[in-house]
């Protein structure tokens, strides 16, 4: 576990401005790093629930980028089932590690 480091905490900053339903502190969140081939995806830590108990609610936002390497990188911010941060899916195309965040 860990906090966010500036460059996804960004990301998840522009990922919430795209949203107007919903607003989270990311300030002090933790989160754990997803086995998703490097692909950068987070899963968000809930103190309360275990993880195995937590179910995916839905996504909230979502963009599009190109890595430095030209790949398409579609990103999603989802929540879960009790409307708190879930995961920041982040999934690149060819399936190829992420070389670069956007930068905003």
């Amino acid at each position: 576990m860990r906090k966010l480091k500036e460059k996804e905490k960004k990301l998840v900053q522009k990922l919430l401005s795209l949203t107007e339903e919903y607003s989270f502190n990311i300030e002090d969140k933790l989160v754990e790093e997803m086995d998703d081939g490097k692909m950068g995806s987070l899963y968000f830590v809930c103190e309360n629930t275990p993880k195995e108990k937590r179910k995916m609610g839905k996504e909230i936002s979502k963009l599009e980028f190109k890595d430095s390497d030209d790949i398409l990188v579609s990103v999603s911010l989802n929540i879960d089932n009790a409307d708190r941060l879930f995961e920041l899916d982040i999934w690149k195309v060819d399936f190829s590690q992420l070389k670069s965040y956007p930068s905003f």
